[in-house]
Order: C-alpha cells, then sequence, then structure tokens
C-alpha cells in the first residue's frame, strides 16, 4: 500500500509520491441524505486528475461502485480506490467543494 490521504478544494494534492500527483477536481454528491426515504442510496462521484511523467489523465469514482459507477481503476501502475466521501448528507444542500473530505487508496 502506498498511502491514503485527504485534502479539501479543488486542485488540492491529494497524492504525491514524487511520481505520481493526484488532484481533487471536484465533488457531484447526489447521496441520499440520513433520514430521508429514497429510491436508491445515491452517488457521490469524485472527478480526479493523475500526473505523471508529464502526463496527465482525468478519471472519476464513485461511491456506489456498481455497474457504470466505478469505485476503482488501474493505471501507470497504480490502483486507485475511493474509499469515502464526507460529510454524509443531512440534508438536501450543495455544499462546496472545500467542505468536503475525500479519501483516496493509492497503491
Amino acid at each position: 500500500m502506498v498511502g491514503c490521504q485527504k485534502e479539501k478544494g479543488k486542485n488540492q494534492v491529494l497524492y504525491n509520491d514524487g511520481h505520481l500527483v493526484l488532484k481533487l477536481k471536484g465533488v457531484w454528491d447526489g447521496r441520499c441524505p440520513t433520514g430521508y426515504m429514497c429510491y436508491w442510496t445515491g452517488n457521490a462521484a469524485v472527478d480526479l486528475e493523475a500526473e505523471m511523467n508529464n502526463e496527465k489523465a482525468l478519471f472519476t469514482l464513485n461511491t456506489y461502485g456498481i455497474n457504470e459507477y466505478i469505485r476503482d481503476t488501474s493505471f501507470w501502475g497504480y490502483h486507485f480506490n475511493l474509499k469515502e466521501v464526507l460529510p454524509y448528507p443531512t440534508n438536501w444542500d450543495k455544499k462546496k467543494l472545500k467542505e468536503y473530505t475525500v479519501h483516496v487508496l493509492v497503491e
């Protein structure tokens, strides 16, 4: 395991091992808030940017993790796994990106 990092805000570096840099680009939170009855649990999608050797890759990981909602992916010899997006919503109010904490496992 290389590491699990968390940060807040757009373009914040989530991970940097001297070769790979992983940045948070955005969060779309469509999870059902605590205390509400919803058709499904919903999903939080996290937009990420990986950079290595002057190459960039944009990708999205999801909390739902079923079917087209990819929770993890691998490329450039690394495996990325979205562990959690906090805080879990308690109402339908939209949060600013800087209010989220994102945990991504990089192996």
